[in-house]
This record gives structure tokens, sequence and C-alpha cells, in this order.
């Protein structure tokens, strides 16, 4: 094994890291992405991370209605089939 140049043969690691900037630029740019602009991209992110916590606020709200409302019409209707065995009517 004295001709092996294993070292040599190796893609040095600029070269990957080059490589893995331009496929992550041309994703990017794929789904629309300013990557030229980094500073709009991160206001993008962040205003898409706005609505999806304000989704998933309204989400809340909106079972826990749901719930108020389902236990305040099974009380209410536990209690007019109660009054209606009461003595006295």
């Amino acid at each position: 094994m004295s001709d092996y140049d294993g070292h040599d043969r190796r893609t040095p690691n600029g070269a990957y890291r080059e490589i893995a900037r331009e496929a992550v630029r041309e994703t990017f740019k794929a789904v629309g992405a300013d990557v030229d602009n980094p500073l709009e991209l991160q206001k993008d992110f962040a205003h898409l991370r706005g609505h999806r916590c304000a989704r998933e606020q309204a989400g809340k709200t909106v079972r826990r209605t749901l719930i108020t409302v389902a236990v305040s019409s099974a009380l209410g209707g536990a209690w007019l089939l109660l009054k209606d065995q009461l003595p006295g009517r």
C-alpha cells in the first residue's frame, strides 16, 4: 500500500462548504426566498412565526369556548331535569 495517497485525494473542507452553501441558496430560491437580502428573509420568518402563534392561540380559545359551552349546557340541562323532580311542582 505504498501508493495510497488518501489525504491528497480527499476534497478540501472549503469545497464541501461551498457545495453546501450553493445547495442552500438554490433551495431557498426554489421556495421563493430572497437569499440576497438576509434581513428581509429573517423578517419574513418572524412574520410567519407570528401567524403560526396567532393560529395556535385562536385554536386554544376556540377549544376553551367549546368546552365552556358544553359544560354550561350540561349543567343547565341537569338543573332543568332536577328542578322538575323537586316536590311542590
